[in-house]
């Protein structure tokens, strides 16, 4: 029922907790019925109920902390089995177009920060679509190629040959870009689905994406060693999580675990872009958009 939903948000009585791991959302929605309440919990990704208290009892599921109890290790065979429901982005797309706009609550995230912060800094951002539109918005300064999920949508992605080719032709030209992540996997020259097909994509990286069985450096990290639109800006916070790896990750900096001695490449950064698996937050390095944005004003001139 949207209006008594409606209503209760408004009395207070739903309260959501929101965090994240790179692009592994936490939420805890606890909703508030007279004396009695109950709270679902999704961990694991964006779509994953993994239990549901009512009342402080947890009736269905079991938490995580349950499982370390009885020695359970957590590995991703496991994580899979806890699962309780999954909606599939098929599931949360028929949903949304289903439904009027003002009926829809977008959560925020560190993406759209990233976003704000450009905006704030001067920048007009134009959305577009690789999978629906034909070519990139023209009289563009720059591109931003940001996380996602393409492996769900690598064949769709693929048959626009149109789009690769205009994301092609546009670095070929000298237009600015930063990609991360999925965006970083379609610029490779293949990506693999979910099914472990090979699909062609954009050519600008040379390599391959494919799928791996487990979480591949995961956690957050501080990008070091390297020069963003060839300038050295210091360190960035960063952090990784995905399952898909590369063939050609890059190497012009140099990922650190914090309180670790762990280490690794990544990137692949020159005076004209910046692409990899880390999402970077601007707001721990000003200069990160500061020098994209200079790039494209650069390059306008």
């Amino acid at each position: 029922d949207n209006r008594l939903a409606g209503e209760m948000v408004k009395e207070g009585r739903v309260k959501v907790v929101l965090d994240h791991i790179g692009s592994e959302i936490t939420i805890d929605a606890e909703v508030f019925a007279g004396e009695e309440s109950c709270s679902v919990h999704i961990r694991g990704s964006h779509t994953d109920i993994r239990w549901i208290e009512k009342n402080g009892q947890v009736i269905e599921g079991e938490k995580e902390a349950k499982r370390e109890e009885k020695g359970q290790a957590k590995s991703s065979a496991e994580a899979e089995t806890a699962v309780i429901h999954r909606y599939s982005l098929e599931d949360i797309l028929t949903y949304i177009r289903s439904v009027s706009e003002k009926e829809i609550v977008f959560i925020r995230d560190a993406f759209s920060m990233n976003l704000e912060l450009l905006e704030e800094m001067g920048a007009q951002l134009i959305p577009f679509s690789p999978i629906h539109d034909e070519k990139l918005p023209e009289n563009i300064d720059g591109m931003l190629f940001h996380g996602g999920y393409p492996e769900l949508y690598a064949k769709a992605l693929s048959e626009n040959k149109k789009m690769l080719t205009s994301v092609r032709e546009a670095v070929q030209a000298g237009i600015p870009y930063m990609a991360e992540c999925g965006g970083f996997m379609y610029l490779h020259q293949e990506m693999e689905d979910m099914e472990g097909h090979s699909w062609p994509m954009a050519g600008v990286i040379p390599g391959k994406s494919w799928r791996t069985p487990r979480l591949t450096r995961f956690g957050y990290i501080t990008l070091e060693d390297g020069t963003c639109f060839g300038k050295n800006v210091g360190g960035i916070r960063a952090h990784e999580f995905h399952y898909f790896d590369s063939d050609n990750c890059g190497e012009s900096y140099t990922a650190r675990k914090p309180l670790s001695s762990r280490s690794w490449n990544c990137i692949h950064s020159d005076r004209q872009g910046m692409s990899g698996f880390p999402h970077m937050y601007y707001y721990s390095n000003l200069q990160v958009p500061e020098q994209f944005l200079r790039t494209c004003e650069e390059r306008k001139a």
